[in-house]
Formats: structure tokens, C-alpha cells, sequence
């Protein structure tokens, strides 16, 4: 008996490399969100300490003006950073969201050509059991009339 073979094998292998690769650009994505997240957070950190430093300088007796202008220009310069970090984690979570509607339509077209090669494979099962019970009814018609035309 012959093997089942599903006549748009190649298309199915080509969209389940499409969905892999749409699987592995979601995760490329949430990775560069990821490393913004973090990189926010250092920032916000270094805000923090140059924060407790400012303050602890003007509870000291020695105040310099022009120290604290370079930090409070600092300070600036770290939020103008975690402004920028924003704006490109809201880019990347809306190319996060078309990734991942690109993924599941992906997804989506390869189950519907699996289900489609089950039905087939299915259907070819079928009809390969009704040939065989056709060739065993021939053969014992055969052998039944054989057996009768004998003696």
C-alpha cells in the first residue's frame, strides 16, 4: 500500500517557516523592550543618586553654586534620556502588537493547512480500506466459485 502524500506539503512547510520566523521576530521585539525597561531603569537610578548627592551637598556647609547648576543640568539631561526610552518603548510595544498580529495570522493559516491534511489523509484512509475490502471481497468470490466448480 502506498504512503499518504499531502499535495501542498511545501506550501505547509513554507508557512510554518513564515509562522517560526513571525515567533522569532515577537521575541526579538519583547527583547528590545526589554532592554529599554531596563536601561530606563538605570537611568532613574542614577536620577535617584544624583538626587541623594544634591542633597547631601546642601546639607553640607560647602554649597557651590556652579556644582549645583551642573548637576541640576545633569539631572536634566537623564530625563530628557528617560523621556527618549519612553518614546521608543511606545514604538516598540506597537511593533510588539503588529508582530504578534502577524504571528497569529501565521499561525492561524497553518492550522487551517494541518486540518486540511487531516482531512485528506483521512479520506485517502478510507478509501485505501474500501479498495482493500473490495480486493479481499474479490478474492473470496473468486474462491468461493472456484471452490463449487472443482469436484
Amino acid at each position: 500500500m502506498k504512503r499518504f502524500e499531502f499535495a501542498l506539503a511545501p506550501l505547509l512547510s513554507l508557512r510554518t517557516n513564515d509562522r517560526d520566523n513571525a515567533r522569532q521576530d515577537v521575541a526579538d521585539a519583547l527583547q528590545a523592550l526589554e532592554l529599554l525597561q531596563q536601561q530606563e531603569q538605570e537611568i532613574e537610578t542614577q536620577r535617584q543618586t544624583l538626587y541623594q548627592q544634591t542633597q547631601q551637598l546642601m546639607a553640607s556647609q560647602e554649597v557651590s553654586v556652579s556644582t549645583l547648576l551642573a548637576q541640576g543640568r545633569y539631572d536634566l539631561q537623564l530625563q530628557a534620556q528617560v523621556q527618549d526610552c519612553r518614546r521608543q518603548q511606545q514604538l516598540i510595544e506597537a511593533e510588539v502588537r503588529r508582530r504578534q498580529e502577524k504571528l497569529q495570522a501565521a499561525d492561524v493559516e497553518v492550522k487551517r493547512l494541518e486540518k486540511l491534511c487531516q482531512r485528506q489523509q483521512q479520506a485517502w484512509q478510507t478509501r485505501m480500506q474500501a479498495m482493500q475490502q473490495a480486493e479481499l471481497d474479490e478474492v473470496a468470490s473468486q474462491r468461493y466459485r472456484g471452490g463449487w466448480a472443482e469436484p
